[in-house]
């Protein structure tokens, strides 16, 4: 079949979207085949809340100018060959668009209901035009279907198939690319985009309704919180005992020094009792706890370490929330000592980076 722009671009989003999402310390939104490469989640700007439909029951949002123009955003770009990207740099070398100044944004949100479906929306610039050559895949069957008024590009290869559209971006720059593993669903996200179908800017007394914060880079908001991180948190301590939950994770103004911003990360859980978010409590400061632990003894996490330190919770109520802040140079200080360590160990080889420690690991156990 001829490679026409829009598989052309289908294809880009295929292939592109797991190595950009699959790094996430979060299992849900990420397909398991896709979990070695992952580092931007949303919508450029401010979240559009009317391109996520009014069923979603999580949202994943990463604006990825925003954080490109931020301080550590500014230090990556200015450092990135003494940072340790891994999977980006790989797809810079791979297809020549580079994640950290090509890409814009992308969306990721489930329907609720339908928990294993989920909608991508991804913005880059036409340097992704210079890599579709690159990522054309004989192996995969690329066929143009209709599902109701949209007509999609269908690619498959053995049990595997995806569903996308090229919709309209906000300029001449922009690429806009809609899709999920099913064509009903990625027909509804265009009705939604099209302002045809309800979105969550309908939304007013739900989590859901919740916008980002100025200086937010990545955002998640959900009311079903198994959803969002997966059927395995299904019997987990977090998908038991939370109700709904956000994440923010930004810049704000320094508490230390005036004028001057840091990195911040705040999560509030909301749970049914007090009793419940005082054990959830528990168990998230557990997480941190092990984390610390089972990486005590690789110099390369010792920077990361002191990270979890200025980690703090507190509980009010049936609410838990966890904040933390750091300047742009301590975590500058923690991606180099990764890489460097892990260059220091590759005895003129490659050596790769040893796994992320699994201070999440108890929040997927049982209470």
């Amino acid at each position: 079949m001829h490679l026409t722009a829009r598989t052309a671009w289908t294809l880009a989003g295929i292939w592109l979207t797991p190595a950009l999402l699959a790094t996430s310390p979060f299992p849900g939104p990420v397909e398991p085949e896709c979990r070695a490469a992952h580092a931007a989640v949303g919508w450029a700007g401010p979240l559009n809340r009317e391109w996520v439909d009014e069923k979603a029951s999580w949202v994943i949002h990463f604006d990825v100018e925003a954080a490109m123009r931020s301080t550590i955003g500014r230090f990556l770009l200015a450092n990135r060959d003494k940072v340790d990207l891994g999977p980006l740099d790989a797809v810079y070398r791979q297809t020549g668009f580079d994640p950290l100044t090509d890409l814009k944004s992308v969306t990721v949100y489930g329907l609720r209901g339908q928990p294993d479906e989920r909608i991508r929306l991804i913005r880059a610039t036409p340097a992704l035009d210079a890599a579709i050559a690159r990522m054309r895949q004989p192996d995969i069957l690329i066929q143009s279907i209709t599902s109701g008024t949209w007509s999609l590009e269908a690619w498959s290869r053995d049990d595997w198939k995806r569903f996308g559209y090229v919709a309209e971006g906000t300029g001449e720059d922009d690429r806009v690319l809609i899709f999920s593993g099913n064509q009903f669903t990625t027909a509804q996200a265009l009705e939604v985009q099209a302002g045809r179908a309800p979105s969550l800017s309908n939304l007013a007394d739900s989590v859901m309704a919740t916008l980002p914060p100025e200086g937010s880079m990545l955002f998640i908001a959900a009311d079903d919180v198994a959803g969002l991180f997966g059927s395995a948190s299904a019997d987990s301590a977090l998908g038991q005992l939370a109700d709904d939950f956000t994440l923010n994770i930004g810049e704000a103004p320094s508490t230390s020094s005036p004028g001057q911003t840091d990195c911040c990360i705040d999560i509030t859980i909301k749970t049914r009792s007090f009793d419940e978010a005082t054990k959830l409590s528990e168990v998230l400061r557990g997480a941190i706890a092990v984390g610390k632990q089972i990486t005590k003894d690789d110099p390369s996490w010792t920077e990361a370490r002191k990270l979890l330190d200025a980690i703090g919770f507190s509980t009010s109520g049936t609410t838990v929330t966890a904040r933390g802040r750091w300047n742009a140079e301590s975590i500058g200080l923690a991606l180099q000592s990764r890489k460097s360590t892990v260059k220091e160990g590759s005895g003129g080889g490659t050596t790769p980076a040893p796994p992320a420690p699994p201070a999440l690991a108890d929040l997927f156990r049982s209470p």
